[in-house]
């Protein structure tokens, strides 16, 4: 849920997207360039097992089973940036 502007942030395989409340209206994609839901990535590395809003609401991270943490700006969905971490069984 952000802090400021009573909104909240879904993932599926397919897409992060943003929604408004209380009636849950979209509002927008989070694009991801490379990794979770790139058209590069095998459906097995689609899973987002985190999101996370900043405190001050200006930023979402993804955290997905690909390895990958997308940073992107919240008020225009863009990401600014890509973390590719070493991925350990368990």
């Amino acid at each position: 849920v952000h802090p400021i502007d009573w909104s909240f942030v879904s993932a599926s395989g397919e897409a992060t997207k943003q929604w408004q409340c209380p009636r849950g209206d979209f509002l927008r994609n989070y694009l991801h360039p490379h990794g979770h839901h790139s058209a590069a990535a095998s459906p097995a590395t689609h899973l987002i097992h985190a999101l996370a809003i900043s405190p001050a609401g200006d930023s979402l991270v993804s955290a997905g089973a690909d390895g990958f943490l997308s940073f992107f700006d919240w008020p225009s969905s863009a990401c600014y940036l890509q973390l590719r971490i070493p991925l350990h069984p368990g």
